[in-house]
């Protein structure tokens, strides 16, 4: 479920922060260089620790050690950090859209290699599909694949199997009939793949 890693990373800023002091901050404002983020990642890379609050934050976000050895670790420590300041209870709020576009768009440099080091990238695919006109499609999908993914290759599921590759293919066809009308992400406008795929198999995250 989406809210169930979001939360994974549920920002708790201390209660001395001022808020007030953090204004909205537009894409415009907020490009650092890619040498910036280079050398900030390598150096979260190495071990180098956030800044105070944020580490405090950051103790009961399952997934932020695996992000800060991540290849796009800077941009995910900014897109952290609007939360913190915001005091968001997820990354993937809307408030705080200008980072996480930074963030998903240095994953998708190289997808299928970075996915694998950066899960909150997962959920942000997850919520794209689901706030989308093609999000029955994508409830019809995982009911159907879900239902016999561990039992697809044992004999006797050919229709358990078929019915999967069905529903997959009818979500890939709503996504190429309505991506004029919507912004999904450049993972699902060019996703030709199967259930297994897709972030709603588990073994992705």
């Amino acid at each position: 479920e989406i809210r169930t890693m979001a939360t994974a990373f549920a920002a708790t800023p201390d209660h001395d922060v001022d808020r007030t002091k953090h204004e909205e901050t537009s894409s415009s404002t907020l490009a650092p260089s890619s040498t910036d983020y280079e050398a900030r990642t390598k150096a979260l890379n190495a071990g180098q620790r956030m800044e105070p609050r944020l580490q405090r934050a950051a103790m009961k976000c399952e997934f932020c050690r695996k992000e800060l050895k991540g290849p796009c670790a800077a941009q995910f420590v900014d897109l952290y950090k609007c939360a913190v300041d915001k005091g968001m209870k997820m990354l993937t709020s809307r408030q705080c859209t200008a980072f996480a576009d930074i963030y998903t768009s240095c994953v998708e440099v190289d997808f299928v290699q970075r996915q694998k080091q950066c899960p909150m990238y997962m959920t942000f695919l997850k919520q794209n599909i689901e706030e989308s006109p093609c999000a029955h499609q994508v409830t019809a999908m995982q009911k159907v694949c879900k239902k016999g993914f561990a039992r697809t290759a044992r004999p006797g599921n050919y229709q358990l199997n078929t019915q999967c590759v069905q529903a997959t293919n009818e979500l890939k066809q709503c996504v190429r009939t309505s991506k004029r009308r919507y912004n999904y992400m450049d993972f699902w406008k060019t996703y030709d793949g199967d259930f297994n795929d897709s972030p709603f198999n588990k073994k992705n995250l």
